[in-house]
């Protein structure tokens, strides 16, 4: 699982809280003469499965210039509500891995409110290290505007009435796995170690920490 993921935690004494966990995301590279791309439509629920939202679709694409280079973007659109622009590159850097960074802009506009502008700026690093059967993704720094919304976050402000998901600052995210027994099937198994220290425009600093195994 890739980019921002949205929890939400019901207490046992039925208190409910949300926030948003960011996943490493490695840089977006393409052979050179070929172009990757992914389009979908769909529509926005909420953690009970109802559908709450306007209907969205979303696209992006990756071209390979040169074996080192690969430039990429992206759209997301709910039409004037929400609409939201990326571009970036990536750079192959051989042995030491792979680094791209990328901006995406977002227009949003709730319920006789001022339309907003914001931008978020990425920088996204990979290496894997084949002799130790072991990866590490570094999605460096990600910086945001005070006026940035994610589509979450603006489905969010519409519907809950506050932003209870924050504005995201800054979010500095490391990410390593590590394989044991790789050459032995059926006993191969990969743990995942993530890190995560977010500042926000509107709450305290949060630092979490994940670990799992696949």
């Amino acid at each position: 699982v890739r980019g921002t993921l949205d929890v939400q935690v019901e207490e046992q004494d039925g208190s409910i809280s949300t926030f948003q966990v960011n996943t490493a995301n490695i840089p977006y590279l393409t052979r050179p003469g070929y172009v990757r791309y992914n389009v979908a439509v769909g529509a926005p629920s909420r953690y009970n499965h109802k559908i709450q939202g306007p209907g969205f679709a979303s696209g992006d694409f990756s071209w390979g210039i040169t074996n080192a280079w690969s430039l990429y973007g992206g759209l997301q659109s709910a039409g004037a509500e929400y609409t939201a622009v990326s571009a970036g590159i990536g750079r192959d850097l051989s042995v030491l891995g792979a680094l791209s960074l990328d901006a995406t802009e977002s227009y949003s506009q709730q319920s006789n409110q001022k339309r907003l502008k914001g931008t978020s700026f990425k920088l996204s690093y990979a290496k894997t290290f084949d002799e130790y059967n072991s990866s590490i993704t570094f999605a460096g720094y990600r910086f945001s505007q005070e006026d940035f919304r994610s589509f979450s976050q603006y489905l969010n402000e519409r519907y809950e009435g506050y932003d209870s998901l924050g504005r995201e600052k800054e979010v500095y995210t490391i990410t390593g796995n590590k394989t044991f027994w790789a050459d032995e099937p059926g006993k191969a198994t990969t743990v995942f170690l993530t890190y995560t220290h977010q500042n926000y425009w509107n709450r305290s600093s949060q630092d979490r920490y994940g670990i799992s195994l696949g």
